[in-house]
């Protein structure tokens, strides 16, 4: 199972990496398990957020819809 609270802090820094730090996905998503890493450092036990994985294509940036 995941923790509900990692779970919202790891999506949270996943699409503050894609939008604010404008990364690839791939690299958004690997920041954001450093950020929660360091962040929850004595709680961020690997089975809290490694089940999360990218499938299809991780190059691709978010683009504007207007």
């Amino acid at each position: 199972t995941v923790d509900d609270e990692f779970t919202r802090a790891i999506m949270q820094e996943f699409y503050k990496q894609l939008t604010v730090d404008r990364h690839d996905k791939a690299r958004a998503l690997a920041e954001a398990k450093r950020a929660i890493r360091r962040k929850f450092a004595a709680q961020a036990s690997t089975r809290l957020w490694a089940g999360f994985v990218l499938i299809g294509d991780d190059r691709g940036k978010l683009r504007r819809v207007q």
